[in-house]
């Protein structure tokens, strides 16, 4: 496939999280970035899995309520990694040699489904300082869901904890329900995805 140069530089903070506000709707959390069925959402995609890095497209797809396809694409189309992701369960169609390892697997689920879950259960009181933090819990995880003052838009999702489990997603170029760039980063396991929205 083709092997792509990349940079990563460790993001300490999402652009625009120093904001004040943020809602929910009875008790739940709204992100819409993926939420539209009628959308084929598409992504020039930087993948860097500790040695290994390549690029190409990425392909998420709303099937149904917590039912999304992903496919992850070169620029040529040859398949790196296509997956179905139904109520936070993982099917895999195809994974080259570096995805197709059940804890690199394990993290691809698990970073999916967060980010793709468009209503979250509110888990404690949402605590304003810098940003509007906004506790939940996924899976018996613990995250953090930072919504911005003016837009009121989701910026980021954080989780605390030891080599995979400490994950930041960070939102921006939000236009509408639309984030255009997202990266996901797993710093202490070298593990990166970096999102440009190209189109449906």
């Amino acid at each position: 496939f083709l092997q792509i140069s990349l940079l990563f530089l460790l993001l300490s903070a999402c652009a625009g999280s120093k904001t004040e506000a943020g809602k929910s709707l009875n008790n739940n959390l709204y992100n819409p970035y993926f939420s539209d069925a009628s959308k084929d959402y598409v992504y020039k995609a930087k993948v860097r899995i500790k040695k290994h890095a390549f690029g190409g497209i990425l392909i998420i797809k709303k099937l149904a309520q917590d039912h999304f396809r992903v496919v992850l694409t070169t620029e040529f189309g040859q398949k790196l990694l296509d997956f179905d992701l139904k109520d936070g369960v993982m099917k895999v169609n195809t994974a080259i040699d570096a995805i197709n390892k059940p804890a690199i697997l394990r993290i691809f689920r698990d970073d999916f489904y967060v980010l793709t879950r468009s209503e979250i259960p509110l888990n404690g009181v949402c605590k304003t300082d810098e940003a509007t933090d906004c506790p939940v819990k996924i899976k018996d995880r613990k995250y953090h869901y930072i919504f911005g003052k003016e837009s009121e838009k989701l910026q980021s999702i954080s989780k605390k904890g030891l080599g995979p489990h400490n994950l930041q997603i960070c939102f921006n170029d939000i236009q509408d329900d639309l984030a255009r760039q997202i990266a996901i980063s797993h710093p202490a396991i070298n593990l990166y995805i970096n999102l440009k929205y190209i189109g449906e």
